[in-house]
């Protein structure tokens, strides 16, 4: 077998007296390009240009479905991007020289398996990196779900706490009420009172009137003020107690915010062993074994 390999001489070049010499392939590719926007990303992802160079095996359709989807870059940049990558097939071969060697089946068989592997990883490094950004994109989801729930539990809490005010607001109002009426009717008794002793006061000093007849007035006055006036000093009784007592069960919460919510890893159950039996022409018993319990 004759096995043809290109030996590079080299693969991007650049001026070395322009500004940034010294910058690493990956910088020059991009930037003559005009792909610089992609940089940080590469970086912290660990992108390197052989890792490129070895994307550009992969058809421009992959390529630009690769930059629209993994990079989010927009129509034009992905085509951009899609066409340099691929390009750099031709470039590599553009400086590089034939060099034919003959090899053995076995060497061309172990070579192939290497590609083989080399395209399968590839596709695993592409799949993997689609995966960890649904990853990040789940991460938001559920950072978004969780905030929701912590809104409504808020709402809640002031909703609960609101009715508790309004409550304790209506009833000191009502006994506040009914404390005034008190007081008003505490007035009238105490001016009726007044009026009864002035009345006593002026009939002992009539000094020609009978002392049997200011005798059974004086009694009367009393007698209508004391008791025909419908008030009981005694009865007068002022209730100020009205405090409010939140009662929070700090276990009872706390074991409620534990269950609040669950992380679900969506792990992919055992698979059940079937067995079939009493086969008849009619009918056969199904039996499944080795489930978990959580996924009966």
């Amino acid at each position: 077998t004759v096995y043809t390999t290109m030996a590079a001489e080299g693969c991007l070049e650049t001026d070395s007296n322009a500004e940034g010499a010294g910058e690493s392939e990956l910088d020059a590719w991009l930037k003559q390009n005009r792909l610089q926007l992609l940089r940080n990303k590469f970086v912290n992802d660990g992108v390197s240009f052989q890792d490129l160079i070895a994307l550009a095996s992969s058809d421009v359709a992959e390529l630009r479905q690769y930059a629209r989807n993994e990079l989010k870059l927009d129509l034009l940049t992905s085509s951009r991007f899609a066409t340099a990558v691929k390009s750099l097939q031709s470039e590599l071969f553009a400086k590089s020289k034939v060099v034919r060697v003959v090899v053995s089946a076995e060497e061309d068989a172990a070579m192939d398996r290497i590609q083989q592997q080399l395209q399968k990883i590839n596709s695993n490094v592409i799949t993997a990196q689609k995966n960890a950004n649904m990853l990040h994109q789940q991460m938001k989801s559920n950072e978004q779900s969780i905030n929701r729930t912590r809104q409504q539990l808020i709402d809640a809490l002031n909703v609960r706490m609101d009715a508790l005010v309004k409550e304790s607001n209506e009833t000191i109002d009502q006994k506040k009420r009914s404390m005034l009426q008190q007081i008003e009717r505490s007035k009238a008794y105490s001016k009726a009172l007044m009026d009864a002793h002035t009345e006593c006061e002026l009939l002992l000093q009539q000094d020609n009137m009978a002392k049997n007849s200011r005798k059974q007035q004086i009694q009367k006055i009393a007698e209508n003020v004391l008791h025909g006036h419908g008030s009981n000093v005694d009865e007068l009784q002022i209730a100020t107690n009205c405090n409010v007592k939140v009662d929070i069960d700090s276990n009872a919460v706390l074991q409620y915010i534990d269950r609040i919510g669950r992380v679900q890893t969506f792990e992919t159950p055992p698979q059940p062993v079937m067995t079939v039996k009493d086969i008849t022409t009619t009918s056969a018993i199904v039996e499944f074994s080795n489930i978990e319990k959580e996924y009966e």
